[in-house]
């Protein structure tokens, strides 16, 4: 299991396969990146929970900022190969939108779940 944690609190888990490792590890090393500078940026989970279909749904945005206690813990040794430049779209994506970097659950047809918790009913 990969977890976020802001001091002794866990943000989320996530399997550890390789595609959430290497999603996870871009973000660990560009959020160190934006900390030097003393800026935070928006990280946006969607899909990480699932609906009453099995279906990826669900969304939380959290503030990352260079007060946080913020640890990464990948729950294995294995290496993870950082691309320098999927670091700087990260980076890039940190200011392009107000949802800022978005760490999903993407559908077959390549879509990402919508950005709510709420069943269809109840909207």
């Amino acid at each position: 299991m990969i977890t976020i944690r802001d001091g002794e609190y866990a943000i989320l888990t996530f399997q550890n396969d390789d595609s959430s490792a290497a999603e996870i590890a871009h973000l660990h090393v560009a959020a160190i990146r934006r900390f030097r500078e003393g800026k935070g940026f928006p990280v946006t989970f969607s899909g990480h929970l699932e609906d009453v279909y099995g279906d990826p749904a669900g969304q939380m945005s959290i503030w990352f900022h260079p007060g946080m206690t913020l640890a990464f813990d990948y729950g294995t040794t294995a290496p993870v190969l950082i691309d320098e430049d999927r670091v700087v779209k990260t980076l890039e994506s940190m200011d392009s939108s107000e949802l800022g970097v978005l760490i999903g659950v993407r559908r077959e047809d390549g879509s990402y779940p919508p950005l709510t918790t709420a069943l269809p009913d109840k909207l």
